[in-house]
């Protein structure tokens, strides 16, 4: 488990990740981190960002939360390993409103994931269309197109395909809800 400074720094950076043009929030903000404007951010660039949004990590907690950011390892962050970072943040957002809905009205504790994939595979074919995953998103959990823009929640969907055959399987969606729904960002 990731200490908590780790996800209230990812909080502050990117929201639930579902809030109105969260797509050009994220690469606008990006530019702002981006001091010397080298197309990258810095772990310098991060901390000072954090701290103006009112979050002061030692030296030590800010390179955790860099480390979170650069995936590459190569000691910068870039515009798209940034958004890869909000993708991941919108993702949390999704799976825990899937997890409510899953819930909603069982009366069990745990949620029921293979009913709520069910209820939205319209042709019974065990996987989901980027349609019917869209419909899922918009209509069980309430994600208007102004939260999250039909080209982002692609973006979730291609993640979620693991196999790249344009279909999340039962298999797909399971291992994607449980890895979510245990995450800590």
């Amino acid at each position: 488990r990731k200490p908590g400074y780790v996800k209230e720094a990812m909080e502050r950076l990117f929201g639930s990740g579902l809030e109105p043009s969260h797509d050009a929030k994220v690469a606008s903000a990006f530019r702002q981190m981006d001091k010397d404007k080298n197309g990258t951010v810095d772990a310098r660039e991060l901390q000072k960002a954090l701290q103006l949004l009112g979050l002061f990590l030692s030296p030590q907690q800010a390179e955790v939360v860099f480390a979170e950011l650069d995936t590459s390892g190569r000691g910068r962050v870039s515009i798209a390993e940034y958004r890869e970072r909000a993708v991941r943040q919108q993702m949390l957002s999704i799976v825990a409103k899937l997890r409510t809905a899953a819930s909603s009205g069982t009366g069990a504790s745990e949620p029921n994931w293979p009913a709520l994939f069910h209820r939205y595979d319209r042709d019974r074919s065990g996987a989901l269309t980027f349609g019917e995953f869209k419909r899922m998103i918009r209509r069980s959990i309430n994600i208007t197109s102004k939260m999250i823009t039909d080209r982002e929640l692609k973006t979730v969907f291609e993640t979620v395909d693991s196999d790249g055959d344009d279909f999340i399987s039962a298999v797909e969606f399971s291992v994607f809800v449980a890895a979510e729904a245990n995450a800590v960002p």
